[in-house]
C-alpha cells in the first residue's frame, strides 16, 4: 500500500474493535473530487486485501461546505454510518470533540514520516484527532540562469519575488 494511505488506513484499523474477528465491515467516507474518490477506493481495497476486513465506501458531496455539514449531523447525532471521515485540513477544531485520539494507537515513527506542521495542526488540546492523506502543498520553481542573468539574488521575501 502507498505510504500516504497508510495514516488513513491506520484510523480505520482502529474503528475495528480489539479482538474483532476477520469479515469485519468498515465504513469510510471519501471525498468524490478529481481523483480523490479513485484513489481512496484503491487504497481502501488494498487495506482490505491485507487486513481480512471489507471496507464499504460513501461518496460525500464534492463542495467542502456541504461535506463539513454532512459530517458535523453525522457526529452530533452520534450515527454509526460511517467509521472513517475525510476531513480538511482546517476542520479539526471543529471536529474534535467527536474524534478519537490517534495518539496513543499509532507509532512515533508514523507521526514523525508526517510534516511536523501538519501533525500540530492535527492535535487539539494535545490530542491527535486526524492524520494526513497527504500533503496538498504549493511549490514555486525558479531557474537561476534567468535570476543571474537580470541581476537577482534567490527571492526569499514575497516582495523581493514581486520585484525580480
Amino acid at each position: 500500500m502507498a505510504k500516504p494511505l497508510l495514516a488513513l488506513f491506520v484510523a480505520a484499523g482502529l474503528a475495528i474493535a480489539a479482538g474483532a474477528a476477520r469479515g469485519a465491515t468498515l465504513t469510510i467516507a471519501c471525498a468524490a473530487v478529481g481523483i480523490e474518490y479513485d484513489l481512496c477506493r484503491e487504497g481502501a481495497e488494498a487495506w482490505a486485501a491485507e487486513s481480512g476486513h471489507s471496507v464499504e465506501l460513501i461518496q460525500t458531496p464534492s463542495l467542502a461546505n456541504e461535506r463539513l455539514a454532512l459530517f458535523q449531523q453525522l457526529l452530533a447525532s452520534r450515527s454509526v454510518d460511517i467509521d472513517v471521515l475525510q476531513i480538511d485540513v482546517i476542520w479539526p477544531g471543529i471536529l474534535a470533540a467527536h474524534l478519537l485520539d490517534l495518539g496513543a494507537y499509532v507509532g512515533d515513527a508514523e507521526i514523525e514520516s508526517h510534516f511536523p506542521a501538519i501533525i500540530a495542526n492535527y492535535r487539539v488540546a494535545g490530542a491527535l484527532v486526524a492524520l494526513p492523506w497527504y500533503a496538498d502543498a504549493g511549490l514555486l520553481y525558479y531557474r537561476r540562469d534567468l535570476l543571474e542573468k537580470h541581476g537577482f539574488a534567490v527571492p526569499e521575501t514575497w516582495a523581493e519575488l514581486e520585484r525580480a
